[in-house]
This record gives C-alpha cells, sequence and structure tokens, in this order.
C-alpha cells in the first residue's frame, strides 16, 4: 500500500481527574485569596507526565489518573504543561491516521480553520482513528478522501 501518515497530537480533558501531586495544581481564587469553583491549571515548575485511563465524558476525551501502580502500565501517558488548563493536556503518543497516496492533503489549514479528529476508544489502549473534518466558524466538514 501506498501512502503517508498524519501525525495528530491529541488534546484531552483532564479537568475530572486528580493530578499525582495536588501542589502541582491551581485553582481559581477570589480577591480573598479562597478557592473558587471553576478548572484548575499546572502549576509552573516544569512539565508534568502521568499514566491515565481514557474515557469518554460529555463527548470529550478525558483522561482520569490512575493512582495503583500495577494498573498504570496499562494506562496512556498524559503530558501537561506548566501553567496550561486542565482541558488542554495532551496524549503522549500520537495518533496516526492514514491518508492514501493520492488523497490531497488537508494541511496546511485555511486562516481561523481547526483540523478534529473522531476516535474511537477502547477498553486497553491508545485511541483509534476514524475520520478528519475541518471546523471553520461553527461549521463541521467531514474530509472525504478517495
Amino acid at each position: 500500500m501506498r501512502g503517508r501518515y498524519l501525525s495528530v497530537q491529541l488534546t484531552v480533558d483532564g479537568c475530572q481527574s486528580t493530578l499525582p501531586s495536588g501542589k502541582r495544581a491551581e485553582f481559581p481564587r477570589d480577591y480573598n485569596g479562597a478557592a473558587v469553583p471553576g478548572n484548575f491549571q499546572v502549576r509552573a515548575g516544569g512539565d508534568l507526565a502521568f499514566p491515565a485511563e481514557l474515557k469518554v465524558v460529555n463527548n470529550k476525551l478525558s483522561a482520569i489518573y490512575i493512582r495503583e501502580e500495577n494498573k498504570a502500565r496499562g494506562g496512556q501517558l498524559i503530558l501537561a504543561g506548566a501553567q496550561s488548563p486542565c482541558d488542554q493536556m495532551r496524549l503522549g503518543a500520537p495518533v496516526y491516521f492514514y491518508l492514501s497516496e493520492h488523497a490531497k492533503s488537508p494541511l496546511p489549514l485555511a486562516a481561523g480553520a481547526e483540523l478534529w479528529i473522531e476516535v474511537t476508544v477502547p477498553p486497553k489502549g491508545p485511541p483509534r482513528p476514524l475520520q478528519l473534518a475541518f471546523k471553520q466558524n461553527g461549521v463541521w466538514e467531514p474530509l472525504v478522501f478517495e
């Protein structure tokens, strides 16, 4: 088979998760310094990596930290940059989408366009790609390759 692979780095929502150390989470605070409801972000002090189980929650790919060391080997590596919001964590390994030899590449993107990938999330292992789509001005356009 001739063709090429598009390597896609997935963003995951880690807001429903805990971090390996609670000291690495920074929560929004009011003017008195008291914590208020809202999503956390990773404190400065370097990037953070932890094993997580992937689940779909409210149509979002979510990462839940795996505490037990013996179960961590079956999880996926999640990366969180310092000062990054909890809903902008990344899956450590990319997902590869196959493009046939004559298919037009979806890259580069037009200004304001986003490339989205639909995946299936198996009980174990990494997400598996299904299809690509453009999103621009709130409108979805699935990409069809021949």
